[in-house]
């Protein structure tokens, strides 16, 4: 049951048509930048332990190797769907708490569907301002890992880059040169504020 959620989430991320919004509606819509001001938070991240708004101004689909590279990550963090509660009717979506009493950042986020509970990482911030770009990289909870009674969530690029490889992360890219990754070609631009 995990396995095919895992995989509909790399699917939705990573199969993007060119010219068309992100698969991932939640992070952008059209009138995201009109309905953004200073004062109203639209979505959280993480980096390194600290809470930061952010509201998607554009995204770009299937871009080239430049805007990739010169782009920071936002590591789009997974959690599996308790009981499948989601599949199908995304009304019948409600939140999660965790056996740890954590919730995710996004939860439920169902016009992100199938990944409706995650959490965002910033590999980084902006050098000047607060706009910037990210590149989504997709990573996602095992579920005898996120269901630990002491599980805490990650809330910097750091402390998940060291867990891959601990059993915390499921293998969701079993090709790839990272199993525990999947490189988008999907880059954000978009405004970033710590959380006031």
């Amino acid at each position: 049951m995990e396995t095919w959620t895992i995989a509909a989430i790399a699917t939705v991320v990573v199969v993007a048509v060119p010219g068309v919004a992100l698969a991932l509606p939640g992070l952008y819509s059209p009138n995201a930048s009109a309905a953004a001001s200073p004062k109203r938070c639209i979505q959280t991240a993480y980096y390194n332990a600290q809470k930061y708004c952010f509201s998607v101004e554009r995204p770009v689909t299937n871009a080239s190797q430049a805007p990739i590279a010169s782009s920071q990550v936002m590591y789009l963090v997974t959690y599996p769907q308790p009981n499948s509660q989601c599949s199908g009717d995304l009304s019948s979506c409600k939140p999660q708490t965790l056996p740890s009493g954590c919730m995710p950042q996004c939860d439920p986020c169902v016009q992100e569907a199938p990944s409706v509970y995650h959490d965002h990482i910033l590999g980084g911030l902006p050098s000047s301002g607060d706009n910037g770009t990210w590149v989504i990289v997709v990573v996602a909870f095992a579920p005898s890992f996120s269901s630990q009674p002491k599980f805490s969530p990650f809330t910097s690029s750091q402390a998940l880059t060291a867990a891959e490889s601990s059993g915390d992360f499921a293998r969701i890219n079993k090709n790839g040169p990272n199993p525990y990754v999947i490189q988008t070609r999907n880059v954000l631009l978009s405004r970033v504020t710590p959380v006031a």
